[in-house]
């Protein structure tokens, strides 16, 4: 999960701690040995132990700097947020939660793990590198320690008090068609597609009856929608610029959250993004006069997209989640832009049972490609011929 910026800002004017910890140079782990990626492995499992209320973060790029800003000298590779979840839950006797992204500051790229409080303790099932099996790494102050026995057990005991008061949601993105979590970012490609204006494209049904040479007499038919070549290029245009991204909250604590709503903020001011949802995605056209001007049912959306003063704000609705349960979104939310770029979606989660909103952030690499639609393209796909790509080419 995501931090803001200005949450960002305020961390680097913090000193090392059992929530925060600032690391000058990359770790290594592509490539690297046991002992080099058990440093590594050690920082997180102690954060993961450690003794707090509240998100952890190592901060990857920074120098610490006591009783100042810490100076952001940046680092020039990353860790892959997918090998490094496999790497560390490969090893542990339960799962670990964290993530690794890449952010922006003062011109320079950092790395971020971010470890929220979890259930505890964690340990490994087999040792590794210059770490210990069973063995309970802990971030107490800016060191590591292992933990006593009798520590070990009041970690437990500490942690199911603690999410007796509220719960502990997790925000990440979702794939619907597979019903599987993906993580906190995410590549989509989209199609910006040039289609024909409407006095180009011809009606649709309309019978031509030959009077002479070169004379017809045109009449529609009643119960074909003249509009169904215009309509299907629209519809076309406007579901390949967008891709569908849904959501999905885990609460990971021990009691019910309470009407659980997201809000999203997305500034625009280029006007190059598209935020769409449900209710303004065209439906399939049909050929059929009557069928084509049939209203469809109107049904309530979990996810609903506002644009004001070049802004985007989208609000996911998810209502009560039961402890150790997830939900998902069901209408979608669908994104494009008129150019490649990344996309960050910057996120406060509520809950009536939450003290405060907690702030995160997903992002988006939009890639979008150019492609144009012809008369005769939409012409041949309307009338049956087996099509190569969405605009059309035929197979042969």
């Amino acid at each position: 999960m995501r931090i803001s910026s200005q949450m960002l800002e305020q961390l680097l004017y913090e000193e090392e701690g059992s929530t925060l910890d600032f690391k000058r140079d990359q770790y290594p782990f592509e490539g690297a040995g046991n002992d080099a990626k058990s440093e590594l492995l050690k920082d997180i499992l102690a954060f993961v132990n450690a003794w707090r209320r509240s998100d952890a973060y190592i901060l990857i790029g920074v120098d610490e700097v006591r009783g100042g800003r810490s100076l952001v000298v940046g680092v020039t590779t990353h860790l892959d947020d997918a090998k490094l979840q496999q790497f560390v839950n490969s090893k542990t006797q339960r799962p670990v939660h964290f993530s690794y992204y890449q952010a922006a500051i003062d011109n320079r790229d950092i790395g971020i793990i971010h470890i929220p409080p979890q259930e505890r303790p964690v340990y490994l099932v087999k040792d590794y590198g210059k770490l210990v099996k069973q063995k309970v790494y802990v971030r107490r102050s800016s060191s590591t320690d292992i933990a006593a026995s009798a520590e070990i057990v009041r970690m437990g005991q500490a942690f199911v008090e603690g999410l007796d008061s509220m719960p502990l949601i997790e925000l990440q993105l979702f794939d619907f068609e597979r019903l599987t979590p993906l993580g906190n970012s995410l590549e989509i490609e989209t199609v910006n597609l040039t289609v024909p204006g409407d006095s180009e494209i011809p009606d649709y049904g309309v019978a031509r009856f030959p009077l002479g040479p070169n004379m017809y007499f045109t009449m529609p038919s009643c119960d074909k929608n003249r509009n169904y070549y215009r309509d299907t290029a629209l519809y076309m245009k406007t579901t390949l610029e967008t891709h569908r991204v849904d959501f999905t909250v885990y609460n990971a604590g021990n009691i019910v959250a309470k009407d659980v709503r997201i809000e999203l903020v997305v500034p625009d001011p280029d006007g190059n993004l598209i935020f769409r949802d449900a209710a303004d995605m065209p439906n399939e056209p049909s050929a059929d006069f009557l069928l084509s001007h049939v209203a469809q049912p109107a049904f309530n959306l979990d996810v609903n997209v506002q644009t004001v003063s070049e802004v985007h704000r989208v609000t996911l609705e998810f209502g009560k989640i039961q402890p150790k349960a997830s939900a998902q979104t069901y209408s979608g939310l669908f994104i494009g832009s008129r150019c490649p770029q990344i996309i960050e979606l910057k996120a406060r989660i509520f809950a009536d049972n939450l003290p405060a909103p907690r702030e995160t952030a997903l992002t988006l690499q939009v890639k979008p490609c150019e492609d144009s639609l012809s008369v005769q393209k939409l012409m041949t796909l309307v009338q049956g011929r087996t099509p190569n790509k969405a605009t059309g080419d035929d197979d042969e």
